[in-house]
């Protein structure tokens, strides 16, 4: 049999040319390229008058999209091909823009002579966040609830729950999605008052402000109401460290009711932290105090709270974005059922 694997050189290469894919995918969404070709094909020329760019460079950068599979050629025109139009334009199913943008300003604001500083000082990078970078992260929570909040909701389980806290719920979505499936269930969605902005909008215009309050807060000053028969914390943990986590936890344990149930959402990854490979690519590249926590470090930090050993719930398809996380499903020490 015929080794058809690359040498080691045309692996780094290919490793190398990967920070290049990615940068003019940032550059061209940016631009505005791929919602010009949205619905047209449409000539360099006329596509450069459109954008405001010289044709000269324009001319590369489409090449490299070909390459990329997100531009095809159309007689002496461009038109995008299905995948940037089922996953970068608009706002189907399968969107995927507003990650884009979210990881293109992690890479603006932590380039590589940034992380070099602070791997040989330690510490976090906090580099400020400007207006523009706080939507575009709202935009992208918005979008992965989009993606997956039905689907949790389904997982959760509330067929026998009254109460719900969705603890830093973003934009809402998870407790929206949560409220329509089980009409029987009231929720509270705990966050900053930047992040509530966002979720009063999507609550009033899925006619549930009588069902979902907002409770303006910090996910870490432990001060969260109750008590509460589920909560939902999502996408939250790999932000801080294992001491903040653990203090989390304990605070969860307190807001809970008998037999209350912790469901917690994040990139976790193996005991070997290397699988899903993104949950270790993006501790690494965020380089905040947080870290890719492991199924068994997160189970240790429960049971240490005073939860149960828990569920590890995949809910995703193999075909979906890696981004969408799985679930731990954790329920109190003090429950009476089995």
């Amino acid at each position: 049999m015929v080794d058809k694997s690359p040498s080691p050189s045309r692996y780094i290469e290919d490793l190398l040319a990967g920070q290049m894919r990615a940068r003019s995918l940032a550059i061209a969404h940016r631009l505005g390229l791929f919602a010009a070709l949205a619905d047209r094909t449409c000539e360099v020329t006329e596509l450069s008058n459109t954008l405001g760019v010289h044709v000269t460079g324009l001319r590369k950068l489409l090449a490299t999209l070909e390459t990329m599979e997100l531009v095809g050629r159309s007689g002496d025109g461009y038109e995008l091909t299905e995948i940037a139009r089922h996953s970068l334009i608009g706002r189907n199913a399968q969107s995927f823009g507003e990650f884009v943008d979210f990881f293109t300003d992690q890479f603006e604001s932590k380039p590589i002579s940034l992380l070099l500083n602070h791997l040989r000082i330690g510490g976090p990078v906090r580099p400020a966040t400007t207006p523009d970078q706080w939507r575009h992260y709202m935009a992208a929570m918005d979008r992965m609830a989009h993606l997956s909040a039905d689907r949790i909701a389904q997982a959760m389980q509330l067929d026998r729950d009254q109460t719900l806290l969705d603890l830093g719920g973003g934009p809402g979505l998870y407790a929206i999605a949560a409220c329509n499936r089980y009409p029987h269930v009231n929720a509270t969605i705990l966050d900053l008052d930047d992040a509530l902005h966002f979720a009063h909008q999507n609550i009033s215009d899925a006619r549930l402000a009588d069902r979902i309050r907002l409770r303006p807060g910090s996910v870490t000053d432990g001060s969260y109401g109750g008590p509460y028969d589920v909560i939902l914390l999502s996408h939250t943990i790999h932000l801080f460290d294992e001491r903040t986590v653990q203090r989390i936890f304990s605070a969860c344990h307190t807001a809970l009711g008998v037999d209350g149930r912790l469901v917690v959402r994040d990139l976790f990854t193996d005991g070997g932290r290397t699988q899903p490979a993104l949950g270790s690519l993006v501790a690494f590249h965020m380089w905040n105090e947080g870290d890719a926590y492991s199924v068994p470090q997160t189970t240790g930090l429960l049971v240490n709270a005073g939860f149960q050993p828990p569920r590890h719930v995949q809910f995703r398809d193999e075909q979906d974005p890696e981004i969408l996380g799985s679930l731990l499903i954790s329920r109190k020490t003090d429950s009476t059922s089995t």
